[in-house]
């Protein structure tokens, strides 16, 4: 979750995006990764051993927002829609859907949007704009669904068909 903000945080400076490097220590069976993270000219290291390389890089995205003075950053500056994209990529899932529906009048608008991601639909809260509304949605998909064990069928079928055919 820091990588992105802190990659947000560089895009919204202008500057150009973070670079990450990873060291492994320690023998094969148990490693402990380090790493850095170069912003604009200046070098983050992480500052405690992580278990994996990716875990480091959040670790050293962490250190740098918190030494670029970011890492009060609201959760209204997260990108969760990016966030649920991701999330989706990385299980297989389908992109996200978003509806929008507006009520009230022209110059009071609200909007509300749904998102529809692997077959479940996900409402967020009323909002002024069609772009909070949709982050909003995007949000509450992404708080449910971020902890899902959910495997698409077709990944379960391979690992069934290997299972068979070994």
């Amino acid at each position: 979750m820091y990588k992105s903000s802190l990659q947000i945080f560089c895009q919204r400076k202008k500057w150009m995006l973070p670079v990450y490097s990873a060291t492994k220590d320690g023998p094969d069976h148990r490693p402990h990764f380090f790493a850095t993270v170069t912003v604009n000219g200046t070098s983050f290291a992480s500052e405690v051993a992580a278990n994996s390389a990716k875990e480091a890089q959040n670790e050293a995205a962490r250190v740098a927002l918190l030494q670029l003075g970011s890492a009060d950053a609201s959760p209204s500056e997260i990108s969760y829609k990016n966030l649920l994209q991701e999330l989706a990529q990385k299980k297989c899932f389908l992109l996200p859907v978003y509806v929008t529906t507006r009520a009230g009048d022209v110059h009071a608008s609200t909007f509300v949007s749904t998102v529809e991601v692997n077959q479940q639909v996900f409402t967020g809260i009323e909002a002024r704009t069609k772009k909070l509304a949709e982050m909003s949605a995007a949000n509450v998909a992404y708080t449910n669904l971020k902890e899902c064990r959910y495997q698409p069928l077709s990944v379960v079928f391979m690992y069934v068909l290997v299972w068979f055919v070994l």
